[in-house]
């Protein structure tokens, strides 16, 4: 018989990327029976809690916290589930784990972790700190970078899975038509938050008039580049919006995150979904992922990625053909969000075959 465990699935559930919400979806397809617990709500700060954060140099006042743990403990009460389902617990003290497992000692707790708790980005430390104390709670992790399996196991994990990026077909697919020259909205796109070397090398194209670059995404308003440019910003996109903007680019640029260490992104997997033609910074994951100049260009520096632009701005047959061949390998890949998630619960059911062999709980 398939693994097909009731699930209650915790994470954030409504914003703009909707990532939890497709896997969520997913586990659904796959036969699950999944509750959902959407964490936004509980994390929501008034102005007057933010200006104390800083501060405090706390992200979150106490109240809130022990509203989320409060509120998690109730939903794991009421689930009766099978596995429950964490995404990016930031405020899950270790006791409200502990807790959690008393009231399902049935259930496999599992950390499904796309951002990287082990990263460079110095001002998130302290978001942090109860998940990573919470690592040894957890029965098993999925993590996205290879380093981070040492990291974790380091931190008192037992179990430590590699996941991958997918892309979701109900909103990541071609469009029915080729689209044509002259419905292209943009020239060059680039959608995602304003860190990193990202933040300079979309200045350094901007400022150049050869080309048109056009930015969404958020904490652009925090940088000059956004101040000197500003019709070229347009905040964040919807998930539901996703596929019919990058269908009308031309050339969606790919910046993985360095502060996050990185390799590639959710979009290196989304774009190419698309139809999109992804023009990519040069790393070992986007060269296995693609064949450089027949399923995706690379670049490996602000130079190159502005000879690239160019040049396939003006050359609109091989760009579309690249593009052409870059779905189709991604389609072919076996990253769809329901592969991914017919992957995880395979593992889990591993973990739970395990716990059980063992008597119980570890």
């Amino acid at each position: 018989m398939p693994f097909r465990p009731r699930i209650l699935f915790c994470g954030h559930l409504e914003s703009h990327r909707l990532t939890g919400r497709q896997r969520l979806e997913s586990l659904r397809q796959l036969g699950c029976d999944v509750q959902p617990f959407d964490f936004a709500p509980l994390e929501e700060r008034t102005q007057i809690d933010r200006l104390i954060g800083r501060i405090r140099r706390e992200p979150f006042p106490p109240k809130t916290i022990h509203a989320f743990n409060q509120s998690f403990l109730a939903s794991v009460r009421g689930a009766q589930a099978d596995v429950v389902w964490i995404e990016k617990a930031v405020l899950m003290d270790p006791p409200t784990l502990r807790a959690a497992k008393r009231i399902a000692p049935g259930a496999i707790f599992v950390d499904y972790q796309t951002d990287n708790p082990f990263g460079n980005r110095t001002r998130e430390a302290k978001l942090w700190g109860k998940f990573i104390a919470s690592i040894p709670e957890y029965d098993i992790h999925f993590v996205f970078r290879p380093h981070d399996i040492s990291a974790y196991r380091a931190s008192g994990a037992t179990d430590v899975y590699l996941t991958r990026h997918h892309y979701y077909p109900a909103l990541h697919a071609p469009p029915a038509q080729a689209t044509e020259t002259a419905d292209y909205q943009h020239e060059v796109l680039f959608i995602g938050t304003a860190i990193d070397r990202r933040v300079d090398a979309i200045a350094r194209l901007l400022a150049s008039a050869s080309v048109q670059v056009d930015v969404y995404g958020g904490l652009w308003n925090r940088h000059i580049v956004y101040y000197r440019h500003r019709r070229h910003f347009h905040g964040n996109v919807h998930e539901s919006q996703y596929a019919a903007l990058v269908a009308k680019s031309k050339i969606c640029l790919g910046f993985v995150s360095a502060s996050n260490r990185d390799d590639y992104t959710g979009r290196s997997i989304e774009i190419p979904a698309c139809g999109g033609f992804l023009l990519a910074e040069r790393t070992e994951k986007h060269r296995e992922l693609y064949a450089e100049g027949r399923e995706a260009a690379f670049f490996g520096s602000s130079d190159e990625c502005l000879e690239k632009i160019r040049y396939y701005l003006s050359h609109d047959e091989e760009r579309r053909a690249i593009a052409d061949a870059g779905t189709r390998r991604c389609l072919a890949s076996g990253n769809s969000c329901v592969e991914v998630m017919s992957d995880a619960l395979a593992q889990i059911e591993i973990v739970s075959s395990g716990i059980a062999d063992e008597g119980g709980r570890r």
